[in-house]
């Protein structure tokens, strides 16, 4: 079988009758967002009557601003979310350095707050955001005296003579010298990624809800002639015929914005392109292989093989609440428009019945007051009148129902538990599950379940895909090595030639009622554990905690902290050591001299019982002398005494009579 090359004209027909087909597909898809956008932004719902109130309750725009910072924070808070993990142990070194590239590309070299805040909030009111992926690179080229390796010139005759002579001819040494020459610096080179309008993108419908299986994607934008040729991608310019300027299909369009101002001039006049990415059989062989190609007016300016490594559609969409098989979801709006409307109609009602009152109105019974009386009434001065107080009458407001407040309340409520976002209205609570804490705890759960879900929904969808996307573009269109900023004292050289392999691309997500719920639990823990956990553990979970309340400084610190001995404080333990030494030498000499004033305390109790023991002998020989007395022993004692002393004396005296003769004989 003869292989036969397809023309541009036909490839161009191919390309506008699957643009025509989506196109008719896309539109009841349109109409339906441009409703949801309009019930987002509280425009009138066209009922309205002359004279009555037009006011729009804006229930969607309030729910999507209080979900809004819990579904983009997980992807703008922390310095670093990607997290890189290998298939392979081969692709160690290469996950560590796609993790450096892809953090530094996407949380250091990009915008992304600017793009998350924009893909949430499409993704909020249309329930379908579709990012376009790309690489950017720029560079410029200056003229600069550049050093220049000049091989001098030989003598021709001394060259010869060598030559004929045999001899080695010498070759002489290079000399550099400065010439001017183009030079070549690369100003950009990064992916990129924007958050398209869903009214430009139209996909294959046939890809049963994932994007990577569309066989084509178109999207239109605008551009100028100016901008085309600046770009250097695209050929048959000139065959482009300079049509008047075509108002936009965004949704966005702001209010003030000059919707009838166009450039004049054909280099900045803008026209519509559209850029075709998908399979298109152009050799004749009966295998599709993977193109881009772009046309206007009718006139194919770029057709040319996928340039991406990945040969993919560079597209990436993500869907709210979609329906089984299908790309587009369902948004906020789509819930809440009922609610908004029966809001909406019990607003207007009241600001009706109030302004159709009589308040501020005064009624005087005919005939209280005269003309000069009523004019000082009119005029808030002092006046005088006939008749009583009820003659004069104040108008009010008409008084409004309980039911009205309370009907108005329970669809406040409805609305809030439709969407799991709980505000200041008092909608979501315990009360509707019980009024104990294990209550109030499952509906502050559930409503952190459902932001979860939907921050998970965004980033396995959305952000993991273009991340893939990022690597791929990465390991073909980056410079050879690339130096990233790790933190700002940290840079690290990545080579493209190492970001190959089987990598697995995980996103550190997280909301925080969540990051709060496990610091807090951590808290516990360490409040729990502290005095008797090892301070290695300790500074694990104070480096854990640092990072859940986004502390990544903190945290990096507390990990790498090592403390090291500080003199003084070795010094103050060296004391305290001395100190505690002195201090039990104190008690052991103030031990030994409780062991002697022990002994003389015992002493001195026995000295005092011995003199116990002697006054108590005194007393009972006083008693007994006292006796003595009063029995007359005592007086009886002494005359005996007397008596034998008496006694004794006479005894004595005849004894020495007795012995004086007996002396007197024997002298003579």
């Amino acid at each position: 079988m003869s292989k036969k090359s397809m023309k541009n004209s036909d490839v161009l027909n191919i390309l506008k009758a699957d643009f025509r087909s989506t196109e008719s597909f896309k539109a009841e898809l349109d109409i339906k967002r441009l409703q949801w956008v309009k019930e987002y932004n509280g425009e009138p719902y066209g009922n309205e009557k002359k004279g009555r109130s037009t006011i729009v309750s804006q229930d969607i725009r309030k729910q999507n601003e209080w979900q809004f910072p819990s579904l983009i924070e997980p992807f703008v808070s922390a310095p670093e979310i990607v997290d890189c993990t290998p298939i392979t142990y081969d692709d160690t070194a290469g996950a560590v350095q796609a993790e450096h590239l892809l953090n530094y590309q996407f949380c250091r070299g990009f915008n992304r707050y600017l793009f998350m805040s924009q893909l949430v909030k499409v993704f909020q009111r249309e329930g379908t955001v579709v990012v376009r992926t790309g690489w950017e690179f720029k560079e410029e080229v200056t003229m600069e005296m550049v050093p220049t390796p000049v091989m001098p010139e030989l003598d021709p005759m001394m060259v010869g003579e060598a030559i004929r002579r045999g001899y080695e001819v010498p070759q002489p040494e290079p000399m550099m010298m400065l010439q001017e020459q183009e030079v070549r610096r690369t100003i950009i080179n990064r992916p990129t990624a924007e958050v398209v309008d869903n009214v430009d993108v139209f996909i294959d419908p046939t890809c049963r809800g994932d994007i990577s299986k569309a066989q084509f994607v178109v999207y239109r934008f605008k551009s100028s002639m100016s901008q085309l040729k600046e770009d250097g991608r695209y050929k048959n310019l000139d065959s482009i015929s300079s049509d008047s300027y075509q108002e936009s299909n965004s949704l966005y369009e702001e209010p003030n914005t000059a919707k009838n101002f166009h450039f004049t001039d054909d280099p900045r006049k803008e026209f519509e392109v559209f850029e075709y990415w998908g399979n298109i059989d152009r050799d004749g062989d009966g295998i599709a292989e993977p193109i881009v190609a772009t046309w206007a007016h009718n006139t194919l300016i770029r057709l040319e093989d996928n340039p991406y490594p990945d040969k993919e559609i560079p597209f990436v969409s993500v869907a709210m609440s979609a329906e089984p098989f299908s790309l587009n979801g369902v948004a906020n709006a789509e819930l809440l428009s009922v609610p908004q409307k029966v809001k909406t109609s019990i607003l207007r009602g009241v600001i009706d019945n109030m302004s159709k009152s009589n308040n501020g109105q005064k009624g005087i019974k005919m005939g209280a007051l005269d003309p000069i009386n009523r004019k000082k009434f009119m005029n808030g001065q002092d006046f005088e009148f006939n008749g009583t107080p009820a003659d004069f009458w104040d108008g009010s407001y008409n008084q409004l129902p309980g039911s009205v407040g309370d009907f108005y309340t329970m669809m406040s409520n409805d609305v809030e538990a439709l969407t799991g976002v709980k505000s200041f209205s008092g909608g979501i609570g315990g009360s509707s599950l019980g009024t104990t804490a294990t209550a109030v705890n499952g509906a502050l759960n559930s409503t952190a379940k459902r932001e979860i879900d939907l921050v998970r929904n965004i980033a396995e969808n959305g952000v993991k895909p273009m991340l893939r996307k990022w690597l791929s573009y990465s390991s073909e269109f980056l410079d050879p090595e690339e130096v990233v900023r790790v933190t700002s004292e940290e840079f690290v050289p990545i080579n493209k030639d190492d970001i190959k392999g089987n990598i697995d691309i995980d996103i550190t997500i997280s909301t925080a009622e969540t990051d709060t719920q496990k610091s807090q639990e951590l808290a516990f823990m360490l409040q729990t554990m502290g005095p008797s956990l090892p301070e290695p553990m300790t500074f694990l979970i104070l480096s854990e905690i640092a990072d859940l309340k986004k502390m990544p400084a903190l945290a990096k610190k507390i990990r790498e902290y090592e403390p090291q001995p500080d003199p003084y404080q070795e010094q103050m333990k060296q004391l305290e050591m001395q100190k505690l030494e002195s201090e039990i030498e104190e008690r052991n000499s103030r031990s030994r001299e409780n062991v002697v004033d022990m002994d003389l305390k015992s002493a001195k109790a026995d000295n005092e019982r011995a003199k116990a023991r002697g006054s108590n002998s005194k007393a009972d020989l006083d008693d007994q002398s006292f006796l003595n007395e009063e029995d007359g022993i005592t007086r009886k004692r002494e005359i005996n005494d007397k008596r034998l002393d008496h006694l004794s004396k006479k005894g004595l005296e005849r004894d020495k009579q007795a012995v004086a003769p007996a002396s007197t004989a024997s002298k003579s």
